[in-house]
């Protein structure tokens, strides 16, 4: 059997749970790159084991768990694992309700992990609350090894956009962001602007469907090609 799985079921018996059926058929026999577990109902306990699993775990390189709506403490839980996780390079957490107190823990595990390098967290509320986003943004300021960043439809305001231009500006290691379909506006486009003039790293910006004037679009557009 692969190390995830039989460390899984080792952390089962000690917490004296008994695995999820559907789960268990999910979980990798074998030492493989891939552990999808996308558009599951999954329990915080159920959680607990899996972040704790992957915080041992040398051998999963990519981690899906997009559509699985999971709750704040599950989520936090699987976060935290990943903090000292060492294998895990993508990351797939689209579409779960990431909000308040699990986007700092975001910040935290992107603050202390030093091996993701791509991470999409489509569709969720990362930028709902401003004080949240200001801890996520320090995390992504401390990482030095994420190229890549999906956060689309994240309720990313002006003030977000700010927040996370002062962030990047001294990030020298994320090429991609997707920023597409937030709430950026006037304000926080110049912010990226001028964002863009002092970070020569940053190679792609997608900003469709924010109220960001043609002007400032146009202007973003040519300091990008220009890097």
């Amino acid at each position: 059997m692969g190390m995830f799985f039989t460390l899984f079921l080792k952390l089962c018996k000690e917490k004296h749970l008994k695995p999820d059926s559907e789960l268990l058929e999910r979980l990798p026999r074998n030492d493989t790159l891939l552990l999808d577990l996308s558009h599951m109902s999954i329990c915080a306990d159920m959680c607990g084991i899996l972040g704790k699993a992957l915080s041992f775990d040398e051998t999963i390189n990519e981690l899906r768990f997009s559509d699985c709506m999971i709750c704040p403490e599950g989520m936090q839980a699987i976060l935290h694992g990943l903090a000292s996780n060492t294998s895990v390079r993508k990351l797939n957490l689209k579409g779960n309700q990431i909000r308040g107190n699990t986007v700092e823990s975001l910040g935290y595990m992107l603050r202390n992990n030093n091996c993701l390098t791509s991470i999409c967290l489509e569709w969720n509320d990362l930028g709902i609350l401003e004080t949240p986003f200001i801890v996520f943004c320090d995390g992504l300021q401390a990482n030095c090894n994420l190229r890549r960043l999906d956060i689309r439809n994240n309720q990313v305001t002006h003030h977000g956009a700010k927040q996370l231009a002062e962030a990047l500006s001294s990030n020298k290691t994320l090429q991609v962001i997707d920023l597409k379909w937030n709430k950026v506006g006037l304000t926080g486009g110049r912010a990226l602007l001028d964002l863009l003039r002092v970070n020569k790293t940053l190679l792609k910006i997608d900003l469709a469907g924010n109220d960001i004037p043609c002007d400032i679009v146009c202007s973003i557009d040519l300091l990008r090609f220009s890097h």
